[in-house]
């Protein structure tokens, strides 16, 4: 990206305020002014709806894969959510294990004190 270009890239544009407020095209990497950012206004339309098509297909075969696992039963964890889980709970019976160690034990002397105090 260079930070030099202070026009827009579309020929015959006469904004010159593209360095502080124009944007960056996703898919060609030119620099536009605020007229022209959009894909469809300065010729990168295709390549948009091409890109979004594919995003929405991508998600969409994704929630149909979630409603499958969902009705058969089971939960839709990808492997590194399985592992993390699986970390997780780890942790936390550790944690629930060192708690339970740290706790002071009831004892029937304990008892005794306590009704003697009252």
């Amino acid at each position: 990206l260079d930070r030099g270009v202070r026009t827009c890239g579309v020929r015959g544009c006469k904004a010159d305020n593209v360095g502080l407020l124009g944007t960056v095209c996703t898919h060609c990497r030119l620099q536009y002014c605020m007229s022209h950012a959009l894909p469809e206004a300065h010729g990168c339309g295709e390549e948009a709806k091409a890109g979004a098509r594919e995003k929405w297909e991508k998600e969409a075969r994704k929630a149909k894969e979630a409603d499958r696992a969902r009705a058969a039963g089971r939960p839709m964890l990808p492997g590194s959510q399985k592992q993390r889980a699986e970390v997780l709970r780890q942790e936390l019976h550790k944690k629930i294990a060192d708690k339970e160690g740290g706790r002071a034990r009831k004892t029937k002397d304990d008892d005794k004190d306590k009704d003697k105090r009252r």
